[in-house]
């Protein structure tokens, strides 16, 4: 069964020959290997590929992918050596977007996730430090619904025809 492969740890490389995924030339590099005409699959196809692998939902996907877009964006990042100190570069991404960009805290966990994704799930480099990033402020919850009590007040305060409606 093929699923059975994959649970015994299937690594990239077979994933993608097991399922006849080749490298186009668009969207990868050269590896650095001399000797092979080989390529390597950009970063983001990689963060594809580990995501099926472990069956993740298609829109988690493309929110993990966007989000990692941003973070590369965010720091003009040119190669995969320029993700290379990973706690600092999303501590500076997440505080940015928690005080410029004016997310909800549940955008920047969901941005968080995805760059933490990357670096353990598709680099394979563990964050020994801890990323203490400026959290996103929570939005009061404002109530929709006036109770008894505040609709009696108001309708104290009405007057003229307007009272007679209140009534």
């Amino acid at each position: 069964m093929i699923l059975a492969g994959f649970s015994a740890g299937l690594d990239l490389g077979q994933y993608q020959a097991h399922h006849h995924l080749k490298a186009s030339p668009r969207r990868c590099r050269k590896s650095n290997s001399k000797n092979t005409g080989a390529r390597t699959p950009a970063t983001v196809e990689q963060v594809r590929a580990v995501m099926r692998l472990r069956h993740d939902s298609l829109h988690t996907e493309r929110a993990y992918v966007d989000w990692i877009r941003r973070y590369v964006r965010f720091h003009r990042m040119q190669r995969r050596e320029d993700l290379a100190g990973g706690e600092a570069k999303i501590e500076a991404f997440l505080t940015d977007w928690a005080v410029n960009g004016r997310v909800a805290p549940a955008t920047q966990n969901q941005a968080m996730n995805a760059l933490v994704f990357l670096h353990k799930q598709v680099l394979q480099v563990p964050l020994d430090e801890a990323i203490a990033a400026v959290r996103a402020e929570r939005k009061p919850n404002v109530p929709v619904v006036l109770t008894r009590e505040e609709v009696a007040r108001m309708l104290l305060l009405v007057e003229g025809v307007a009272h007679l409606a209140g009534c």
